[in-house]
């Protein structure tokens, strides 16, 4: 896919596609973020579109962002810091990304995250990864949900690394 920028190339390391609509989202790293959209329908029918600028993002040089699972929370972040942006429902992701983000905690490069770039949600909305993408072997970290208002967890139904039989009669 060939994306065209409307308003001239820019420098872009953050993006997520909003599992609602299908809709693809860039965000420019620039020390006043610029969103880009492109529709789900016009993916599905070129490959060589020009993106549509939705607006400007008050974040300074945005590296990495996700949308979690449900499409209710929006997380950027950049070396040091990163917030999260509640969606409510029918609320598109230009108009939440306009409201007031949350901070919320990453490792940082004083803490050993050098060059942390990358964010994502787990499966379910639980929480959220975060990468360095430094030369250095990086941990993957974890940051766990803290409040009560997220989704419900996965039920398991083995745990990892656990020791099972199962009976195979070959019917």
């Amino acid at each position: 896919i060939i994306l065209t920028y409307p308003d001239g190339a820019r420098n872009a390391e953050a993006a997520f596609v909003d599992p609602v609509t299908g809709d693809l989202f860039i965000l420019s790293k620039a020390s006043t973020s610029r969103i880009y959209t492109a529709s789900k329908a016009w993916l599905d029918a070129s490959t060589n579109l020009t993106l549509t600028f939705v607006h400007k993002l008050n974040f300074d040089v945005p590296s990495g962002a996700d949308i979690s699972p449900l499409g209710n929370e929006i997380v950027v972040r950049q070396e040091d810091f990163a917030g999260l942006w509640p969606r409510t429902n029918g609320q598109t992701v230009g108009d939440a990304l306009l409201g007031i983000s949350n901070s919320i905690p990453v490792v940082g490069t004083g803490n050993g995250e050098p060059n942390g770039e990358a964010i994502g949600f787990d499966s379910y909305g639980g929480g959220y990864f975060t990468l360095s993408d430094s030369s250095d072997t990086q941990p993957l970290r974890y940051f766990a949900r803290t409040s009560h208002d997220g989704p419900t967890p996965p039920r398991v139904l083995l745990p990892m690394a656990a020791s099972w039989k199962f009976l195979d009669t070959g019917l």
